[in-house]
């Protein structure tokens, strides 16, 4: 006799259920987007676009010596540490 009340009910507590998971879902979406327009309108240095020059005047044994010890995946895995670090220290109770 109540059925139409208890699925109108169990409707209405799904539909706010799934708004209540959407939310969240929702802002993480539109601050990551946010997040990446703010990085993409950064503008690049100008001494960028002159680091290739720099780089050409390297002698042929330093290269095959950075090469052979694999210096520039030591240089990323440096950077993102100390990268992760000065994040790391700006979130409270953390750092």
């Amino acid at each position: 006799m109540l059925d139409w009340l208890k699925s109108w009910l169990n409707d209405i507590l799904k539909w706010f259920v799934d708004w209540a998971e959407w939310i969240p879902k929702k802002i993480y979406s539109v601050a990551m987007e946010g997040i990446g327009k703010f990085l993409n309108a950064i503008p690049v240095p100008d001494f960028m676009s002159q680091a290739g020059g720099a780089f050409a005047g390297i002698p042929s044994s330093v290269m095959w010596f950075a090469s052979t010890f694999e210096l520039s995946f030591g240089i990323k895995v440096c950077l993102a540490a100390l990268l992760a670090r000065f994040i790391l220290r700006r979130i409270p109770f953390i750092g």
